[in-house]
């Protein structure tokens, strides 16, 4: 991905902290421990290239570090960024265990969303500026226990108390990928224009709607587990109507997360798949910048699912079905 200027993180001049204690508020949570100030120069750039950054270390071990920016210089590209923070968590597995990571999450340039999570698989496509990270970069799962899709994630590795470190990763990730404008998802380093962005955008996500709602039927189909899991929320409700055998009117009955992953892994143990001519149609109702619609006719009946958008992926969070229709009389 080509850029329209040569960024060097070693450029980011990052001065000596003024420290303090501090309490503050993070996830809606109280928080105690130190504060430091630091005064930053981003030299590629000839001018309006001073920064103020604040990096907050809790007092209890474990809790993330919190990087920010207090002011930044007066660009609208950059005004929306004192709101913006990278956290980085301790890794606990294996050679990283004693360091900290950050995930790789670029600033959303379309204003949709407030990061786009970049996939280990995806790091090919990162910016020039990134390549003096290339021996720090992980799959999320490798440092870190993790829980669905998540272990997907890429993260960067680096030492607790390298707080310069902290501070040009978030010139990596969010305040150069704002001023060159990149999109990541869409392999394109430069917006060419609102209608086109749109377009390519609204693609990506109907692509990925009905990647989630494959994912959820073939969980089904195949007994495979980690499909649901990569599919569905865990707080997801399901809730579906069926006429009992031997009856003549609907009964409701509800499907939870654990049941869902139930039935999956009895269809593997039993070793009885769907009929590859098992219907899994899938209609794609409506699709918005985070939440979307869509229609499934499988086996059982007809699906109708809402899902929304967590870290750039789609998942299901609400299923409504019935059994097939009635015949008219």
């Amino acid at each position: 991905m080509a850029s329209r200027k040569r960024y060097r993180l070693d450029k980011v001049m990052v001065g000596p902290s003024v420290s303090r204690p501090a309490t503050w508020t993070f996830a809606g949570r109280a928080m105690r421990g130190t504060e430091h100030t630091y005064a930053v120069t981003d030299e590629n750039f000839r001018s309006r290239n001073a920064w103020e950054f604040i990096v907050r270390e809790p007092r209890t071990r474990g809790e993330r570090v919190e990087v920010r920016p207090r002011t930044t210089p007066s660009l609208k590209a950059w005004e929306e960024l004192p709101d913006r923070s990278l956290t980085f968590s301790r890794a606990t597995r294996g050679p990283a265990r004693g360091k900290v990571y950050c995930q790789v999450a670029l600033a959303d340039v379309t204003g949709r969303k407030s990061k786009d999570v970049v996939r280990a698989d995806e790091r090919h496509a990162l910016p020039a500026w990134f390549a003096p990270l290339e021996t720090r970069m992980r799959k999320k799962e490798t440092v870190r226990p993790t829980k669905g899709t998540d272990g997907n994630a890429l993260v960067v590795l680096g030492p607790p108390d390298d707080h310069a470190f902290m501070i040009r990763l978030f010139f990596a990730t969010k305040v150069w990928v704002l001023k060159e404008r990149i999109i990541i998802g869409l392999l394109a380093a430069v917006l060419c224009g609102g209608a086109r962005q749109a377009t390519a955008q609204t693609a990506a996500d109907s692509a990925g709607v009905r990647a989630a709602v494959l994912d959820y039927v073939e969980g089904f189909y195949q007994g495979d587990s980690a499909r649901i899991v990569r599919s569905v929320r865990a707080d997801a409700t399901k809730y579906g109507f069926f006429i009992p055998r031997n009856a003549t009117a609907y009964s409701g009955e509800p499907m939870s997360f654990a049941e869902m992953n139930s039935y999956a892994n009895s269809v593997k143990k039993n070793n009885r798949p769907a009929p590859a001519t098992a219907p899994k149609e899938i209609e794609i109702l409506d699709v918005a910048d985070q939440t979307a619609a869509a229609k499934l006719t499988a086996w059982w009946g007809m699906d109708y699912l809402h899902l929304a958008k967590y870290d750039g992926r789609w998942m299901i969070v609400h299923v409504l079905w019935q059994s097939p229709p009635k015949p008219p009389k």
